[in-house]
């Protein structure tokens, strides 16, 4: 059950929660659709309690398959979902990632892939490169 529920602009509803409030904070496909997540990132983190965790689900533009289309179709798709959702203000690298991350104040404890790359051809490739793209 919900105590309570915020609609609106994330970015400035944020403020209106009280300091040291959450333990745990899901931002599940949420960063890539900001206008600023930098700002939001670091008003949150005002937010947080002293152990509180962040846990975030940000689409990798740089995930083989969707390097594939682009090269491929040589075209930026912009669909209603996936990696590719036409709602995305943002598209972000491992790389981004981890600077958007470190930029706003936090400490990233974990970041891994949800979806690996069984492609043959990819692993070849990453190989090749000494593991540069892996992410």
């Amino acid at each position: 059950m919900l105590d309570k529920v915020l609609v609106g602009d994330a970015t400035e509803l944020i403020l209106t929660v009280p300091d040291n409030y959450f333990d745990l904070v899901t931002c599940n496909d949420v960063l890539e659709h900001l206008v600023d997540p930098w700002t939001f990132l670091r008003r949150l983190k005002a937010k947080l309690a002293p152990a509180a965790t962040v846990v975030a689900s940000i689409p990798n533009i740089r995930y083989y398959p969707a390097v594939r289309t682009i090269l491929r179709d040589r075209d930026f798709p912009a669909l209603d979902d996936g990696i590719f959702d036409r709602t995305h203000l943002r598209f972000f690298t491992k790389k981004s990632i981890e600077r958007l991350f470190a930029e706003t104040g936090y400490r990233l404890a974990r970041i891994e892939g949800i979806n690996p790359t069984f492609n043959r051809h990819f692993r070849v490739l990453n190989a090749l490169s000494f593991g540069r793209r892996e992410d």
